[in-house]
């Protein structure tokens, strides 16, 4: 899944994760790894990893 593709189903584009490093440590992202978070109206966020312009980690059937 593409960052483009993700931003469509969650409806609005993800903030680029300025402090990312603190992601990347012990949980299998590469430093070069983009991290964005996307945030709902309750104050809850999620966070992802993007390589190559794919999502990281993704498994499609934790999906479905």
């Amino acid at each position: 899944m593409t960052y483009d593709q993700l931003c469509q189903v969650m409806g609005v584009e993800g903030t680029p994760e300025p402090n990312d490093r603190r992601f990347k440590t012990g949980n299998g992202y590469w430093i070069d790894d983009e991290m964005y978070s996307w945030k709902d109206a309750e104050g809850r966020s999620i966070t992802l990893g993007f390589r190559e312009g794919l999502l990281v980690n993704f498994e499609r059937s934790e999906f479905r």
